[in-house]
């Protein structure tokens, strides 16, 4: 059975690529160490298909798809007012929520039309330019071209349009 070996310098490559994503050193030793204790726990999946880097390297990018997908804006639950009345006291949140579900049903639909093959890939492009990225940066950060960026995020704009089109 093959081993998971890492050496210092590995482990500093890996934390450097989440920063990249996650854009804080913080978060990205985070999300290593947690990729990393979750290979050791599971470290008989490994087949030694791929180098140790490369099979971390695609948990280390997961992780911190996984890290912006749950980084919220925590609400106080004894604040919040009765789902009913949200609309009334506090119509942003109403419409983040709605367009929260509109964004996950478009995921959704992005993916039942595109295939699964690519789609964390293709998500993690749009989250990064809903966060702002250009793509340019983007580009290089996922190791892609400029057109590719500019593509999936047009794409998904235009499953955006269609999902919106069927709700109203």
């Amino acid at each position: 059975m093959p081993e998971l070996q890492i050496t210092e310098a590995d482990r500093k490559r890996l934390v450097h690529d989440a920063e990249r994503i996650v854009r804080s050193h913080e978060d990205a030793e985070d999300v290593v160490q947690g990729v990393m204790l979750r290979a050791w726990a599971h470290r008989e999946r490994f087949r030694g298909e791929s180098s140790s880097l490369t099979y971390l390297r695609a948990g280390v990018r997961n992780g911190c798809i996984q890290f912006l997908r749950d980084r919220k804006v925590h609400i106080e639950l004894d604040a919040m007012p009765h789902p009913e009345n949200i609309a009334a006291v506090m119509p942003h949140v109403a419409e983040q929520m709605d367009a929260r579900a509109q964004l996950s049903h478009a995921f959704r639909s992005y993916v039942k039309h595109k295939g699964a093959r690519y789609a964390r890939k293709h998500m993690a492009i749009v989250i990064l330019r809903a966060q702002g990225m250009t793509h340019e940066e983007i580009a290089r950060e996922m190791r892609t071209t400029t057109n590719y960026s500019k593509t999936i995020v047009r794409r998904f704009k235009l499953v955006l349009l269609r999902v919106g089109e069927r709700a109203a």
